[in-house]
């Protein structure tokens, strides 16, 4: 394989993620499908269909970072791996911490209706 660049020269290594402009350790990650499931019921009290809408992936992780590293807020976007796609965080947790690390869970989705990277602004109900 030919050498890539790298620009910044990070010394980047697989399991790692970048919050802000930190590096932390992946523990752990999963990648699931979604969608909503509509029954359509029939006559006799069985379903004659089931619609599957509103399709979308789902990335859960939990990474160790240092402790000046806070939780992304949510909206921020997110690139899901093996998926070619970027979501957005819907919730971040701290969930463990000592004096030199910290535990981050964070939760995005992406869903295939807005498609990759949607722009994220903000909604006021009162106008």
């Amino acid at each position: 394989m030919p050498s890539i660049p790298n620009i910044g020269n990070q010394n980047v290594s697989f399991g790692t993620v970048e919050c802000g402009n930190a590096f932390g350790t992946v523990e752990q990650a999963s990648l699931n499908e979604f969608q909503n499931e509509y029954e359509i019921p029939d006559a006799a009290g069985g379903i004659q269909a089931l619609l599957l809408t509103n399709p979308g992936l789902e990335f859960t992780f939990t990474a160790m970072f240092t402790t000046d590293v806070e939780k992304p807020a949510r909206g921020t976007a997110i690139q899901f791996p093996g998926a070619g796609v970027i979501g957005n965080v819907i919730s971040s947790n701290i969930t463990w911490a000592n004096r030199e690390q910290r535990k981050i869970q964070i939760t995005a989705k992406y869903w295939e209706s807005m498609g990759s990277n949607p722009t994220v602004g903000s909604y006021d109900p009162e106008a």
